[in-house]
Protein backbone atom coordinates (compact mmCIF):
# COMPACT_ATOMS: atom_id res chain seq x y z
CA UNK A 1 0.00 0.00 0.00
CA UNK A 2 1.39 3.41 -0.98
CA UNK A 3 1.86 6.30 1.42
CA UNK A 4 -1.11 8.14 -0.14
CA UNK A 5 -3.36 5.09 0.11
CA UNK A 6 -2.33 4.62 3.73
CA UNK A 7 -3.00 8.27 4.50
CA UNK A 8 -6.36 8.14 2.76
CA UNK A 9 -7.38 5.06 4.74
CA UNK A 10 -6.43 6.71 8.03
CA UNK A 11 -8.42 9.80 7.11
CA UNK A 12 -11.45 7.73 6.11
CA UNK A 13 -11.29 5.81 9.37
CA UNK A 14 -11.03 9.06 11.26
CA UNK A 15 -14.09 10.48 9.52
CA UNK A 16 -16.03 7.32 10.29
CA UNK A 17 -14.73 7.40 13.86
CA UNK A 18 -13.13 3.98 13.37
CA UNK A 19 -9.66 5.15 14.25
CA UNK A 20 -9.04 4.01 17.82
CA UNK A 21 -6.27 6.61 18.27
CA UNK A 22 -8.15 9.60 16.81
CA UNK A 23 -9.61 10.90 20.07
CA UNK A 24 -6.33 10.35 21.91
CA UNK A 25 -4.31 12.21 19.26
CA UNK A 26 -6.78 15.09 19.14
CA UNK A 27 -6.33 15.52 22.89
CA UNK A 28 -2.54 15.43 22.52
CA UNK A 29 -2.63 18.05 19.75
CA UNK A 30 -5.00 20.30 21.68
CA UNK A 31 -3.13 20.14 24.99
CA UNK A 32 0.27 20.64 23.40
CA UNK A 33 -0.88 23.77 21.57
CA UNK A 34 0.60 22.42 18.35
CA UNK A 35 -1.94 23.92 15.96
CA UNK A 36 -1.73 27.32 17.67
CA UNK A 37 2.04 27.40 17.15
CA UNK A 38 2.13 25.77 13.71
CA UNK A 39 -0.80 27.39 11.92
CA UNK A 40 0.48 26.42 8.47
CA UNK A 41 -0.01 22.71 9.22
CA UNK A 42 -3.65 21.64 8.65
CA UNK A 43 -5.16 19.68 11.53
CA UNK A 44 -5.85 16.58 9.41
CA UNK A 45 -2.21 16.52 8.28
CA UNK A 46 -1.07 17.13 11.86
CA UNK A 47 -3.18 14.16 12.96
CA UNK A 48 -1.42 11.90 10.44
CA UNK A 49 2.08 13.13 11.21
CA UNK A 50 1.70 13.00 14.98
CA UNK A 51 0.17 9.54 14.72
CA UNK A 52 3.33 8.32 12.97
CA UNK A 53 5.64 10.23 15.31
CA UNK A 54 4.10 8.90 18.53
CA UNK A 55 2.41 5.60 17.68
CA UNK A 56 3.95 4.09 14.56
CA UNK A 57 6.88 1.67 14.89
CA UNK A 58 8.32 3.20 11.72
CA UNK A 59 8.21 6.81 12.92
CA UNK A 60 7.79 9.70 10.51
CA UNK A 61 8.00 8.76 6.86
CA UNK A 62 9.50 11.05 4.23
CA UNK A 63 7.68 14.36 3.91
CA UNK A 64 8.40 18.00 3.14
CA UNK A 65 11.22 19.32 5.36
CA UNK A 66 9.29 22.34 6.64
CA UNK A 67 6.41 20.11 7.76
CA UNK A 68 8.72 17.53 9.32
CA UNK A 69 10.64 20.24 11.20
CA UNK A 70 7.39 21.73 12.48
CA UNK A 71 6.41 18.41 14.04
CA UNK A 72 9.85 17.61 15.44
CA UNK A 73 10.02 21.01 17.16
CA UNK A 74 7.21 19.82 19.42
CA UNK A 75 8.32 16.19 19.83
CA UNK A 76 9.10 16.37 23.56
CA UNK A 77 5.89 18.26 24.42
CA UNK A 78 3.73 15.95 22.31
CA UNK A 79 5.22 12.86 23.92
CA UNK A 80 4.77 14.33 27.41
CA UNK A 81 1.09 15.06 26.76
CA UNK A 82 0.57 11.53 25.43
CA UNK A 83 2.05 10.06 28.62
CA UNK A 84 -0.05 12.37 30.84
CA UNK A 85 -3.28 11.40 29.09
CA UNK A 86 -2.52 7.69 29.22
CA UNK A 87 -1.64 7.82 32.93
CA UNK A 88 -4.80 9.80 33.68
CA UNK A 89 -6.88 7.08 32.02
CA UNK A 90 -5.32 4.28 34.08
CA UNK A 91 -7.82 3.04 36.67
CA UNK A 92 -5.62 0.60 38.57
CA UNK A 93 -2.01 -0.47 38.96
CA UNK A 94 -2.92 -3.73 37.27
CA UNK A 95 -3.82 -1.93 34.03
CA UNK A 96 -0.24 -0.73 33.60
CA UNK A 97 1.88 -2.91 31.34
CA UNK A 98 5.45 -2.29 32.59
CA UNK A 99 6.99 -3.63 29.39
CA UNK A 100 5.02 -1.10 27.36
CA UNK A 101 6.40 1.77 29.45
CA UNK A 102 10.02 0.79 30.00
CA UNK A 103 12.63 1.48 27.34
CA UNK A 104 14.20 -1.44 25.52
CA UNK A 105 17.78 -1.52 26.79
CA UNK A 106 20.69 -2.81 24.71
CA UNK A 107 24.36 -2.97 25.68
CA UNK A 108 27.04 -2.53 23.05
CA UNK A 109 29.36 -5.52 23.18
CA UNK A 110 32.77 -3.87 22.99
CA UNK A 111 34.40 -7.25 22.40
CA UNK A 112 32.95 -7.00 18.89
CA UNK A 113 32.02 -3.39 18.20
CA UNK A 114 31.80 0.15 19.59
CA UNK A 115 29.26 2.96 19.93
CA UNK A 116 30.03 4.59 16.60
CA UNK A 117 29.90 1.34 14.64
CA UNK A 118 26.61 0.27 16.20
CA UNK A 119 24.92 3.64 15.67
CA UNK A 120 25.98 3.52 12.01
CA UNK A 121 23.63 0.54 11.75
CA UNK A 122 20.70 2.71 12.87
CA UNK A 123 20.90 5.41 10.16
CA UNK A 124 17.27 6.53 10.51
CA UNK A 125 17.40 6.88 14.30
CA UNK A 126 18.10 10.11 16.17
CA UNK A 127 19.39 10.71 19.69
CA UNK A 128 16.81 11.64 22.33
CA UNK A 129 16.57 12.25 26.09
CA UNK A 130 15.66 9.05 27.95
CA UNK A 131 12.33 10.48 29.13
CA UNK A 132 11.26 11.46 25.61
CA UNK A 133 11.97 8.30 23.62
CA UNK A 134 9.87 7.80 20.51
CA UNK A 135 9.97 5.25 17.70
CA UNK A 136 13.19 5.65 15.68
CA UNK A 137 15.06 7.31 18.54
CA UNK A 138 17.64 6.13 21.06
CA UNK A 139 19.19 7.47 24.26
CA UNK A 140 22.76 7.03 25.48
CA UNK A 141 22.74 6.11 29.16
CA UNK A 142 24.39 8.54 31.57
CA UNK A 143 25.50 5.93 34.12
CA UNK A 144 26.61 2.79 32.27
CA UNK A 145 29.12 3.14 29.41
CA UNK A 146 28.07 1.65 26.06
CA UNK A 147 24.42 1.25 27.05
CA UNK A 148 21.58 2.39 24.78
CA UNK A 149 17.85 2.77 25.38
CA UNK A 150 15.30 2.43 22.61
CA UNK A 151 11.55 3.03 22.52
CA UNK A 152 9.65 -0.01 23.80
CA UNK A 153 8.20 -0.67 20.33
CA UNK A 154 11.64 -1.01 18.71
CA UNK A 155 12.17 -4.50 17.28
CA UNK A 156 15.81 -5.41 17.93
CA UNK A 157 15.81 -9.20 17.84
CA UNK A 158 16.09 -9.28 14.03
CA UNK A 159 18.54 -6.40 13.77
CA UNK A 160 21.97 -7.34 12.33
CA UNK A 161 23.78 -5.85 15.35
CA UNK A 162 21.84 -8.15 17.68
CA UNK A 163 22.18 -11.20 15.45
CA UNK A 164 25.98 -10.90 15.21
CA UNK A 165 26.45 -10.30 18.96
CA UNK A 166 27.45 -6.64 18.70
CA UNK A 167 24.33 -5.61 20.62
CA UNK A 168 23.16 -7.51 23.72
CA UNK A 169 19.64 -7.02 25.05
CA UNK A 170 20.14 -6.35 28.75
CA UNK A 171 18.11 -4.25 31.18
CA UNK A 172 19.99 -1.30 32.65
CA UNK A 173 19.56 -2.65 36.18
CA UNK A 174 21.19 -5.91 35.12
CA UNK A 175 24.24 -3.98 33.85
CA UNK A 176 24.94 -2.31 37.21
CA UNK A 177 26.60 -5.24 39.09
CA UNK A 178 29.41 -5.73 36.54
CA UNK A 179 29.81 -1.95 36.25
CA UNK A 180 30.19 -1.67 40.04
CA UNK A 181 32.59 -4.61 40.21
CA UNK A 182 34.68 -3.19 37.32
CA UNK A 183 37.58 -5.65 37.49
CA UNK A 184 40.71 -4.15 35.89
CA UNK A 185 42.17 -5.73 32.74
CA UNK A 186 44.08 -8.98 33.40
CA UNK A 187 42.00 -9.69 36.54
CA UNK A 188 40.89 -13.13 37.68
CA UNK A 189 37.14 -13.05 38.31
CA UNK A 190 34.33 -15.40 39.37
CA UNK A 191 30.73 -15.10 38.18
CA UNK A 192 29.09 -17.41 40.72
CA UNK A 193 25.62 -17.83 39.16
CA UNK A 194 26.42 -17.04 35.56
CA UNK A 195 23.59 -18.18 33.26
CA UNK A 196 22.28 -16.79 30.93
CA UNK A 197 25.59 -14.93 30.57
CA UNK A 198 24.72 -11.25 30.16
CA UNK A 199 26.73 -10.23 33.21
CA UNK A 200 29.56 -12.62 32.32
CA UNK A 201 29.96 -11.07 28.87
CA UNK A 202 29.69 -7.60 30.40
CA UNK A 203 32.58 -8.45 32.74
CA UNK A 204 34.60 -9.71 29.75
CA UNK A 205 34.00 -6.41 27.94
CA UNK A 206 34.92 -4.32 31.01
CA UNK A 207 38.16 -6.32 31.27
CA UNK A 208 38.84 -5.49 27.60
CA UNK A 209 38.98 -9.15 26.66
CA UNK A 210 41.90 -9.90 29.00
CA UNK A 211 42.34 -11.85 32.23
CA UNK A 212 40.23 -14.86 33.14
CA UNK A 213 36.63 -15.44 34.25
CA UNK A 214 35.36 -18.58 35.97
CA UNK A 215 31.62 -18.84 35.30
CA UNK A 216 29.70 -21.24 37.57
CA UNK A 217 26.30 -22.72 36.73
CA UNK A 218 24.99 -25.79 38.55
CA UNK A 219 22.23 -26.64 36.04
CA UNK A 220 23.45 -28.41 32.88
CA UNK A 221 20.71 -27.00 30.67
CA UNK A 222 21.36 -23.46 31.85
CA UNK A 223 25.07 -24.07 31.32
CA UNK A 224 24.31 -24.74 27.64
CA UNK A 225 22.49 -21.39 27.50
CA UNK A 226 25.50 -19.70 29.09
CA UNK A 227 27.94 -21.24 26.62
CA UNK A 228 25.75 -20.24 23.67
CA UNK A 229 25.75 -16.66 24.93
CA UNK A 230 29.52 -16.63 25.44
CA UNK A 231 30.06 -17.93 21.92
CA UNK A 232 27.75 -15.33 20.38
CA UNK A 233 29.46 -12.52 22.32
CA UNK A 234 32.96 -13.67 21.37
CA UNK A 235 33.99 -14.26 25.00
CA UNK A 236 34.74 -17.99 25.08
CA UNK A 237 38.51 -17.52 24.99
CA UNK A 238 38.66 -15.84 28.42
CA UNK A 239 35.80 -17.62 30.20
CA UNK A 240 35.94 -21.10 31.70
CA UNK A 241 32.50 -22.53 32.45
CA UNK A 242 32.03 -24.88 35.40
CA UNK A 243 28.90 -27.00 35.96
CA UNK A 244 28.94 -26.88 39.75
CA UNK A 245 27.19 -25.23 42.70
CA UNK A 246 29.52 -22.36 43.59
CA UNK A 247 29.04 -22.96 47.32
CA UNK A 248 30.55 -26.43 46.91
CA UNK A 249 33.94 -25.13 45.76
CA UNK A 250 37.11 -25.47 47.82
CA UNK A 251 38.23 -21.87 48.23
CA UNK A 252 41.83 -22.99 48.80
CA UNK A 253 42.07 -24.81 45.46
CA UNK A 254 45.09 -23.39 43.55
CA UNK A 255 42.81 -22.51 40.61
CA UNK A 256 41.28 -19.74 42.77
CA UNK A 257 44.49 -18.30 44.23
CA UNK A 258 44.45 -15.21 41.99
CA UNK A 259 40.69 -14.48 42.13
CA UNK A 260 40.22 -10.90 43.35
CA UNK A 261 36.70 -10.01 42.13
CA UNK A 262 33.47 -12.01 42.55
CA UNK A 263 30.03 -11.27 41.10
CA UNK A 264 27.03 -12.77 42.92
CA UNK A 265 23.60 -12.64 41.28
CA UNK A 266 21.81 -15.64 42.80
CA UNK A 267 18.34 -17.10 42.40
CA UNK A 268 15.76 -14.90 44.08
CA UNK A 269 12.00 -14.33 44.28
CA UNK A 270 12.04 -12.31 41.05
CA UNK A 271 9.57 -9.90 42.64
CA UNK A 272 11.23 -6.93 40.92
CA UNK A 273 9.97 -8.27 37.59
CA UNK A 274 6.38 -8.74 38.76
CA UNK A 275 3.41 -6.44 38.42
CA UNK A 276 3.40 -4.23 41.54
CA UNK A 277 -0.22 -5.00 42.40
CA UNK A 278 0.35 -8.76 42.14
CA UNK A 279 3.41 -8.42 44.36
CA UNK A 280 1.43 -6.53 47.01
CA UNK A 281 -1.38 -9.10 46.96
CA UNK A 282 1.07 -11.94 47.64
CA UNK A 283 3.08 -10.11 50.29
CA UNK A 284 1.26 -11.46 53.36
CA UNK A 285 0.96 -15.11 52.37
CA UNK A 286 2.67 -17.69 54.55
CA UNK A 287 3.93 -19.53 51.48
CA UNK A 288 5.76 -16.43 50.26
CA UNK A 289 7.34 -15.77 53.66
CA UNK A 290 8.55 -19.37 53.83
CA UNK A 291 9.98 -19.16 50.32
CA UNK A 292 11.73 -15.85 51.03
CA UNK A 293 13.32 -17.25 54.17
CA UNK A 294 14.61 -20.27 52.26
CA UNK A 295 15.98 -18.09 49.46
CA UNK A 296 17.66 -15.66 51.85
CA UNK A 297 19.46 -18.50 53.64
CA UNK A 298 20.89 -19.71 50.33
CA UNK A 299 21.82 -16.15 49.35
CA UNK A 300 23.59 -15.59 52.67
CA UNK A 301 25.50 -18.85 52.25
CA UNK A 302 26.60 -17.70 48.80
CA UNK A 303 27.90 -14.33 50.08
CA UNK A 304 29.75 -15.73 53.08
CA UNK A 305 31.32 -18.44 50.90
CA UNK A 306 32.59 -15.77 48.49
CA UNK A 307 34.09 -13.88 51.43
CA UNK A 308 36.32 -16.88 52.18
CA UNK A 309 38.33 -16.75 48.94
CA UNK A 310 41.91 -15.94 50.00
CA UNK A 311 42.66 -13.21 47.44
CA UNK A 312 39.15 -11.77 47.06
CA UNK A 313 39.00 -7.99 47.54
CA UNK A 314 35.67 -6.97 46.01
CA UNK A 315 32.27 -8.67 45.79
CA UNK A 316 29.02 -7.42 44.28
CA UNK A 317 25.72 -8.90 45.42
CA UNK A 318 22.51 -8.28 43.47
CA UNK A 319 18.95 -9.56 43.12
CA UNK A 320 15.87 -8.67 41.10
CA UNK A 321 13.85 -8.75 44.33
CA UNK A 322 12.05 -5.95 46.16
CA UNK A 323 12.11 -7.72 49.55
CA UNK A 324 14.46 -6.55 52.32
CA UNK A 325 15.01 -10.10 53.55
CA UNK A 326 16.73 -10.97 50.24
CA UNK A 327 18.57 -7.68 49.89
CA UNK A 328 19.63 -5.48 52.79
CA UNK A 329 18.86 -8.32 55.20
CA UNK A 330 21.37 -10.62 53.49
CA UNK A 331 23.99 -7.86 53.38
CA UNK A 332 23.60 -7.12 57.11
CA UNK A 333 23.85 -10.77 58.14
CA UNK A 334 26.85 -11.30 55.87
CA UNK A 335 28.68 -8.35 57.45
CA UNK A 336 27.93 -9.73 60.93
CA UNK A 337 29.27 -13.17 60.01
CA UNK A 338 32.49 -14.55 61.47
CA UNK A 339 34.25 -14.65 58.09
CA UNK A 340 33.42 -10.99 57.37
CA UNK A 341 34.60 -9.91 60.82
CA UNK A 342 37.77 -11.98 60.63
CA UNK A 343 38.78 -10.90 57.12
CA UNK A 344 37.79 -7.24 57.34
CA UNK A 345 34.92 -7.14 54.84
CA UNK A 346 32.87 -3.91 54.86
CA UNK A 347 30.10 -2.36 52.78
CA UNK A 348 31.20 0.08 50.05
CA UNK A 349 29.24 3.23 49.21
CA UNK A 350 28.39 2.79 45.52
CA UNK A 351 27.16 5.28 42.91
CA UNK A 352 26.77 8.31 45.25
CA UNK A 353 24.75 10.26 42.68
CA UNK A 354 22.14 7.48 42.39
CA UNK A 355 19.07 8.80 44.20
CA UNK A 356 17.22 5.57 45.01
CA UNK A 357 19.18 4.08 47.89
CA UNK A 358 18.53 0.89 49.83
CA UNK A 359 15.90 0.48 52.54
CA UNK A 360 16.53 0.24 56.27
CA UNK A 361 15.84 -3.33 57.36
CA UNK A 362 13.56 -2.92 60.37
CA UNK A 363 14.07 -6.58 61.28
CA UNK A 364 17.72 -5.90 62.13
CA UNK A 365 18.70 -5.37 65.76
CA UNK A 366 21.71 -3.30 64.68
CA UNK A 367 20.15 -0.04 63.48
CA UNK A 368 23.50 1.65 62.81
CA UNK A 369 24.58 -1.16 60.49
CA UNK A 370 21.15 -1.32 58.87
CA UNK A 371 21.33 2.40 58.12
CA UNK A 372 24.86 2.11 56.73
CA UNK A 373 23.85 -0.75 54.44
CA UNK A 374 20.78 1.14 53.22
CA UNK A 375 22.75 4.30 52.46
CA UNK A 376 25.58 2.39 50.76
CA UNK A 377 23.48 0.15 48.48
CA UNK A 378 21.14 1.07 45.64
CA UNK A 379 17.76 0.01 44.33
CA UNK A 380 16.35 0.29 40.83
CA UNK A 381 12.60 0.72 40.93
CA UNK A 382 11.79 3.41 38.39
CA UNK A 383 9.53 2.97 35.36
CA UNK A 384 12.67 2.75 33.23
CA UNK A 385 14.05 -0.47 34.78
CA UNK A 386 13.07 -3.67 36.50
CA UNK A 387 13.14 -3.70 40.31
CA UNK A 388 16.70 -4.47 41.38
CA UNK A 389 19.06 -4.32 44.37
CA UNK A 390 22.86 -3.99 44.29
CA UNK A 391 25.47 -3.72 47.03
CA UNK A 392 29.23 -4.14 47.16
CA UNK A 393 31.59 -5.57 49.77
CA UNK A 394 35.28 -4.65 49.87
CA UNK A 395 38.31 -5.33 52.03
CA UNK A 396 41.91 -4.16 52.06
CA UNK A 397 44.85 -6.20 50.85
CA UNK A 398 46.27 -8.29 53.68
CA UNK A 399 49.77 -7.24 54.70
Amino acid sequence: MSLYERAAQILEDAKAKKGKDKSLLEQVIERSGFCSCEKKVPQTLALLLIHDLLLSKHGLVRCRKSIRDAVLRHKTRLHAELVRIRLKNITSLNSIDPDAIRPRWARINTLKSNLSQVLDQFPHFSCSPIDALLPNTYAIDIHIPDLLAFHSSTMLTQHPAYLDGSLILQDKASCIPAFILSPPPESHVIDACASPGNKTTHLAAIMKGTGHILAFERNAQRLDTLETMLNKAGATYLVTTVCLDFTMTNVYDPMFQHVTHILLDPSCSGSGRQNKEDSLQKEDTAALNKRLKRLSLFQLRLVTHAMKFPSALKITYSTCSVHCIENEGVAIRALKSKVAQKRGWRIAHIMPSWTTRGKIDNASNNKALATEVANSSIRCDSDQMIGFFVCCFVRDVEK
